[in-house]
């Protein structure tokens, strides 16, 4: 019989999965789940001016913003399965916007996948690479009072809605016979069975 030596990363599989706080799964895409917001500078947004296609010159603002969350690590091998106590993690992207003083940013994320994948060296799990995607709305909201011109107006008259005068329709004595021995309500040209 021949002894051969066994990589872990052949018969492991690793997955990734997001959790709040507790190490609970959550859905990615609910409200709250992975916290998306503004890192406040200290001196506040910083302006960048930046040209135009057409040529002209605009201020726009640096804005840096921080997702983070939870997820814990699932190593599935044969009959067992070990998973990971909750483990944070946290990213930072900067967009220029135009994001003057006054604004705030909405965030909202669009997309979340995470990979997780065995590094093995002679055999022996050595590490874990995660992998994460995540998509997000974001833009800048200010609350701002709005002037709407509008003149006095009167109420128009009533309309007056003809009805259309209900007719029934011709019946089928063949088919609906107006009279019947079993137990009914007659009425008219109508039988009602019971």
């Amino acid at each position: 019989m021949l002894n051969l030596p066994i990589n872990l990363c052949d018969i492991l599989k690793a997955n990734c999965i997001l959790t709040n706080q507790e190490g609970i799964p959550i859905d990615p895409l609910s409200p709250g789940s992975i916290s998306c917001k503004e890192i406040p500078q200290k001196n506040g947004r910083k302006n960048i001016n930046t040209t135009l296609p057409n040529g002209k010159l605009i201020t726009l603002q640096k804005v840096f913003v921080q997702k983070s969350g939870f997820i814990i690590i699932e190593i599935t091998g044969p009959g067992t399965t070990c998973r990971s106590q909750p483990l944070p993690f946290s990213f930072i992207e900067s967009f220029i916007l135009c994001a003057p003083e006054g604004t705030e940013l909405g965030c909202n994320i669009t997309e979340f996948d995470c990979i997780a994948q065995l590094n093995c060296q002679n055999g022996l799990v050595t590490s874990v690479d995660l992998f994460f995607t995540l998509c997000q709305d974001v833009e800048i909201v200010a609350d701002t009072v709005i002037s709407i011109p509008a003149k006095l107006c009167t109420p128009r008259q009533e309309i007056k809605i003809n009805s259309c005068p209900i007719t029934l329709p011709n019946q089928c004595p063949g088919v609906f016979p107006t009279s019947n021995t079993s137990a009914g309500i007659q009425g008219g040209d109508y039988l009602i069975q019971l």
